[in-house]
């Protein structure tokens, strides 16, 4: 048999296997599983009618149900648990909750105050609140809130007094009641009985105690106007504490709880130090996330208006807007920064939600990634539930639960409404947990064996249900589960991680919702089975409709992407062309006797388009030549290095300025595109007879500082751009200049960046400080002139950045 085939097989011998030990076993440590309905929903929601007022009991009147499983379950030993329901005849642990309000008991109204501030008061107390057991018994009736609230409503309308009410009246109305509804009372004793004094009623308490086979039991009834307006069932003393002392096993929630805020804070933490760094460096974007946002806001929008609530429409739409808000601002950030991460370590792992952005959702890659996903769910869950059956029933361990698990009742479409709700929750728990802390892991770590060990110690965090009691036990049933989620993200995607951890929280429901006698959780748990069982199939479809796809699928590069690696791009060829325009400036200053010789060239930009360089032409002749292109970056330092090949060749043929010039023209004007110019002096100075004969190509003024007088003189003989006029006109345009240099003269070639640099108020430096500078500081070295030069203008500029190249080239004969 092929290799492949088998493994398929036996992968699949293991899913079926892990879903049938799953519904074994998960079912008979689970308490809703276990719960005994001898009442469904409805009937118990019409039992608690009959608790109500006789006012109320004929009316339309809104509820919203519950079932509760109180933490409190897992306290004792599961023996201990069935003789205390087996001796009160009464389950204390799991109830159902029915909260009945009216049009007439419901207050949610505007309130102004003074001044322009408003704000809304929402009346939390206005519920007739009544709890049975699944067998129909009642263990609480709260109505003191609501009832208290419209009597006192009442009297103020009609101005009459509260009749007396006698305490003896009071205790036999409660005993009454407490004969209706406990089957046997011969062995409750009154306890306390208290009055609650009001400025126009009371309000009498009464608590009775009895004990059944060792185990205590108490009951207070509240009366007012011979209304009972509070009833409880408790296994505790009204007013005591059920807290015992501080266990091993609390001691260990209480340190897992803690390790786990340590996490979270660090992540968090870890979240925020990246988010600044990939800002600067411009390697995240928010747009990228967009898409998971929309899936997030529509899924939290759809489950939060199918939960029915008995606020005013305005306020439940207020209440989903900010839920929406919210938890898309919540997933906008985590995952533009959670795919910044994976992308800077490992795309392939965002390889299938990559083609979901290219409009390609059905692949061979996400069809695998569908059927890996669903495995990985079914097998982790059933580690876990296999585990908490191991402890509890065979090694006697204890379970618990970290909150009261609720079962609402007040959901339109509840399997949509709950899928979507167990759907944003995964996309968070994944972002966070996996895709963000594996992917920094990577980063920190490098060697898949360490990403995957410290990635299962961050991910062990799992909505569950139950968990073992002891630390160590649970650390044990948590560890597989995370090390198989980190080592399937390591090994293959997020989008199969996703859709694990999805499975894992809807199967976890699934099992035992189906396992129970009450007709709405066996639909729900069917629901939840339909859309699995549509998730896996459209995996296997996909699988098959695209088991011939050939090749890789095409790699999705984000904008963003695409930007950093261009920036990366262009820094690398900014390197490049910085380190070519630096080799081909020259590296010495030639050393003349009698001549001394200093020049500066600082861009801009990385790259700059200003040019300077020496030609000895013979003996006793040396070419300056001083440049500025008129663009800046890449382009210019190609001109550049063209210009200087072309002077190169040009200045071993002719003996002129004026005609190097028009010769450079001619090749410049010849090779390359209109648009582009270059401005140039061109000069040759004869060391034996002091002579600097020079033609300008539309380039700045030459300054020339006299010895004798100190004085400096613009020299601007005629002449245009390289590159602008055809050769036939530029020839005419360019003119030669002959200055004879004496002891002591200075002969200045610079480029437009001096004048023009500016000030914080947007002033030019200008040529004339330029030339007052120059002559003021005449008489000094020409290296000592221009660090001068530079230090004058960078007080100028000030915070203002350099607009343009900076050249200066400064001749000066000494004797």
């Amino acid at each position: 048999m092929n290799r492949k085939y088998l493994q398929y097989l036996l992968m699949t011998a293991l899913v079926v296997g892990s879903f049938y030990l799953l519904q074994t076993y998960y079912p008979e440590i689970h308490p809703l599983s276990q719960t005994d309905f001898s009442v469904t929903e409805e009937q118990a929601v019409e039992s608690a009618t009959t608790y109500l007022p006789a006012k109320y009991q004929k009316q339309d009147m809104d509820n919203t149900s519950s079932f509760i499983i109180d933490k409190k379950y897992f306290e004792r030993p599961a023996a201990e648990t069935q003789s205390i329901i087996k001796a009160i005849g009464i389950e204390p642990f799991r109830y159902w909750k029915m909260e009945f309000s009216s049009s007439e008991t419901r207050r949610n109204a505007f309130s102004f105050t003074s001044g322009e501030e408003q704000s809304v008061k929402a009346q939390t107390d206005n519920s007739f609140l009544v709890h049975l057991s699944p067998k129909g018994k009642l263990l609480q009736l709260d109505f003191e809130q609501v009832f208290t609230r419209l009597l006192k409503d009442s009297l103020a309308k009609s101005g009459m007094p509260v009749s007396e009410e006698s305490e003896a009246d009071a205790r036999k109305g409660s005993l009454t009641f407490l004969q209706k509804n406990v089957t046997d009372t011969s062995f409750l004793q009154p306890v306390k009985s208290e009055i609650k004094a009001d400025s126009i009623f009371n309000i009498y308490q009464f608590d009775y105690a009895g004990k059944i086979k060792s185990q205590n039991v108490y009951y207070t009834v509240r009366v007012l106007q011979g209304q009972i307006i509070y009833y409880d069932f408790s296994l505790t003393a009204p007013g005591a504490s059920s807290s015992g002392s501080f266990s091993d096993e609390m001691k260990g929630a209480v340190a897992f709880g803690i390790y786990e805020v340590i996490i979270i804070v660090l992540l968090i933490i870890c979240i925020l130090i990246y988010f600044i760094r990939f800002s600067r460096q411009d390697f995240i974007s928010f747009k990228i996330s967009l898409p998971v946002v929309y899936v997030v806001a529509v899924s939290a929008a759809v489950s939060s208006f199918f939960q029915i609530s008995t606020a005013h429409l305005w306020v439940q739409i207020a209440m989903v807007i900010v839920s929406v808000l919210f938890q898309s601002l919540g997933v906008l950030f985590l995952y533009t920064i959670g795919d910044a991460m994976a992308r800077q370590q490992w795309t392939a792992r965002l390889s299938v939600t990559d083609s979901f952005y290219q409009g390609k959702f059905f692949t061979l890659a996400s069809g695998r990634a569908v059927i890996k996903g669903i495995a990985l769910g079914v097998i982790a869950l059933s580690w876990y539930a296999l585990s908490l059956y191991i402890y509890s029933r065979l090694l006697g361990e204890n379970l618990r639960m970290r909150d009261d698990l609720t079962y609402s009742f007040a959901f339109i479409l509840p399997t949509l409404a709950l899928s979507l709700g167990y759907l944003v929750s995964t996309l968070f728990h994944e972002y966070f947990y996996r895709l963000f802390a594996i992917s920094l892991l990577r980063a920190w770590l490098k060697k898949t064996v360490w990403v995957i060990a410290a990635g299962t110690f961050i991910g062990l965090f799992f909505r569950v249900d139950l968990e073992a009691a002891n630390l160590l036990l649970k650390l044990i049933s948590l560890v597989i589960p995370a090390m198989l989620f980190a080592y399937f993200l390591v090994r293959y995607n997020i989008f199969t991680t996703i859709v694990g951890y999805f499975t894992f929280l809807l199967l976890s429901q699934a099992v035992i919702f189906t396992k129970t006698q009450e007709p709405y959780f066996q639909q729900l748990g069917t629901g939840f089975y339909f859309i699995l069982g549509a998730l896996l199939f459209s995996g296997l479809i996909t699988i098959w409709i695209k088991r011939n796809e050939a090749g890789q699928p095409l790699r999705f590069v984000p904008e963003y992407v695409r930007k950093r690696d261009e920036k990366k791009r262009l820094i690398r060829e900014l390197d490049i062309a910085r380190t070519v325009q630096q080799q081909f400036l020259p590296k010495d200053t030639p050393r003349i006797p009698n001549y001394e010789i200093a020049a500066s060239c600082q861009p801009a930009w990385e790259v700059g388009g200003d040019y300077y360089d020496y030609f000895p032409m013979d003996d006793h002749s040396l070419g300056i030549v001083i440049g500025d292109v008129s663009n800046k970056g890449i382009s210019a330092a190609f001109f550049m290095t063209l210009v200087k090949g072309f002077l190169k060749s040009l200045t071993r043929h002719y003996s002129n300025p004026s005609d190097i010039l028009r010769e450079t023209n001619r090749l410049f004007y010849k090779d390359v595109e209109r648009g582009y110019f270059i401005s140039m002096i061109f000069g040759i100075l004869n060391t034996e007879t002091g002579t600097f004969s020079f033609a300008r190509a539309g380039h700045n003024p030459l300054l020339y500082l006299v010895e004798r007088d100190g004085a400096g003189k613009w020299l601007t003989p005629p002449g245009v751009g390289i590159g602008l006029l055809p050769p036939e006109k530029f020839d005419q345009t360019i003119f030669q200049q002959d200055l004879k240099l004496q002891p002591g003269d200075t002969v200045v070639l610079y480029t437009d960046g001096y004048p023009e640099a500016m000030n914080n108020s947007l002033e030019e430096f200008g040529e004339d400080r330029l030339r007052e500078f120059l002559e003021k500081n005449s008489k000094k070295p020409p290296h000592q002139i221009i660090r001068m030069l530079e230090s004058t203008i960078g007080r100028w500029e000030g915070d203002q950045p350099a607009r343009d190249d900076r050249t200066i080239v400064v001749i000066k004969r000494m004797e």
